[in-house]
C-alpha cells in the first residue's frame, strides 16, 4: 500500500472548495518505489483528492503528472473521503 498526501498541497480557492496536489517530492519518491511495470504483487495507491480531471472543485492539480508516474505500475487506485454530519 502506498499512501500519498494530497492534502498537504491544498489550495483554498474559496471558502468551500479546495484543490490538492501531490507535489514534486512525493512524485519523485513514488517513481523510485514503484516497480517498472505491474507484476504479480498487488500495488494499491491511495490519496484524498480526485485524480482525474473531470472539472470537480475538489480535484488534484497535478493529476496528469501523477497518472504519468503510475502508468502500468499499480493494481488499484483509491481516492476520496467520507462526510459525516455532526447532528
Amino acid at each position: 500500500y502506498i499512501g500519498l498526501d494530497s492534502v498537504a498541497g491544498m489550495l483554498f480557492e474559496s471558502m468551500h472548495f479546495a484543490q490538492g496536489a501531490i507535489g514534486d517530492p512525493q512524485l519523485a519518491r513514488l517513481a523510485t518505489i514503484l516497480p517498472e511495470e505491474h507484476g504479480k504483487r498487488p500495488i494499491v495507491v491511495y490519496l484524498h483528492h480526485h485524480p482525474f480531471d473531470r472539472h470537480f472543485t475538489l480535484c488534484l492539480r497535478d493529476s496528469g503528472r501523477l497518472l504519468e508516474v503510475l502508468k502500468d505500475r499499480y493494481s488499484l487506485l483509491l481516492f476520496g473521503h467520507q462526510h459525516r454530519s455532526e447532528t
